[in-house]
């Protein structure tokens, strides 16, 4: 862009697209559902009361994935009693800067915490030698915990118990406990696509001269907003609250 502008040619039309993709599961999911939470307790040793509905195995699993990472890494350990979401940021941020501290970087606030998981992996691509504390496969699994689990929070599931959303957390704990970057899914489902509306990057070049990073973080919120505009968008499928998928 700023050959161009220097050579007195004009700036492209680079547009940004925002994509609202939604996956609905067909046939009998609720048995896959089953089966994949048999599985993952089992790995865990974990062993569910009858009594106990989907979602409170759901969070016993992740009570005891939180607790095996947190002394793997030797790092404080946050009451899991109630809501969830204290002790699982408070994990996201000490193992994000244990990554950090293994490359030598400075925890910087200014980045999002996916940009921070970026510049770890590309320090880890730059310097695999000079890491401190970790070899690079141990880092590299670090970095795909983080990926992994960046988007989970407590209530994600509760606040919406549809079976798309309770495997989305599910499949998460599988890749974590088997160690699998992609699991196969047992049940066929339909991709829902949306296109929201476009912007050109043309058009806010003079701003990202002026405050790059700024600029970079308000285009990523407005492509995001515009994603979620047109993900609720989508029709609500039904929930049935016998399934056993909320609170």
């Amino acid at each position: 862009m700023k050959r161009l502008e220097k050579g007195g040619q004009g700036l492209p039309d680079i547009y940004v697209v925002p994509l609202a993709l939604k996956y609905q599961y067909q046939g009998n999911v609720l048995a896959y559902i089953d089966n994949l939470l048999l599985k993952i307790e089992g790995r865990l040793k974990i062993s569910a009361p009858k009594e106990m509905s989907r979602y409170q195995r759901l969070r016993a699993i992740a009570i005891c994935i939180i607790e095996r990472i947190e002394s793997e890494y030797g790092v404080e350990s946050v009451s899991k009693v109630g809501d969830l979401s204290e002790s699982i940021e408070s994990l996201k941020v000490q193992l994000l800067e244990c990554c950090e501290a293994v490359v030598g970087q400075d925890p910087n606030p200014n980045f999002s915490f996916r940009e921070r998981i970026y510049q770890v992996e590309a320090a880890l691509v730059e310097r695999p030698e000079s890491l401190e504390g970790m070899t690079p496969e141990m880092l590299k699994r670090s970095i795909s915990r983080l990926f992994n689990f960046a988007a989970i929070s407590d209530g994600y599931v509760a606040e919406n118990p549809t079976p798309e959303r309770f495997l989305d957390v599910l499949v998460r704990f599988q890749r974590e406990v088997f160690e699998i970057d992609r699991p196969q899914s047992e049940v066929m489902r339909w991709a829902y696509l949306q296109v929201g509306e476009l912007f050109n990057l043309k058009d806010y070049w003079a701003e990202y001269k002026r405050d790059r990073h700024s600029t970079v973080e308000r285009l990523i919120q407005k492509a995001q907003a515009e994603v979620q505009r047109k993900l609720d968008e989508f029709p609500q499928p039904p929930i049935d609250p016998s399934w056993g998928l909320g609170e």
